[in-house]
């Protein structure tokens, strides 16, 4: 699979959670995501996703998934 990042869409996503009004730290985080090597975002991504699953297989079968110890 390959995987395509779109800085801009990943700028508004969090532009659409968060409300900055200090344009600095707007600047900060554009300098940021610029900053991000492809291979730091892909390891992000399948993070982000193996937790997602986690959560969703917790939460559909609760009784048959644990957490390792």
């Amino acid at each position: 699979m390959k995987l395509t990042v779109d800085l801009n869409k990943i700028e508004n996503k969090v532009l659409n959670i968060v409300e900055i009004a200090d344009e600095d730290i707007k600047e900060a985080l554009k300098e940021s995501l610029e900053e991000m090597n492809t291979e730091e975002m892909v390891t992000a991504f399948e993070d982000n996703l193996a937790l997602g699953l986690v959560q969703g297989l917790m939460k559909t079968y609760s009784k048959d998934v644990k957490f390792k110890k």
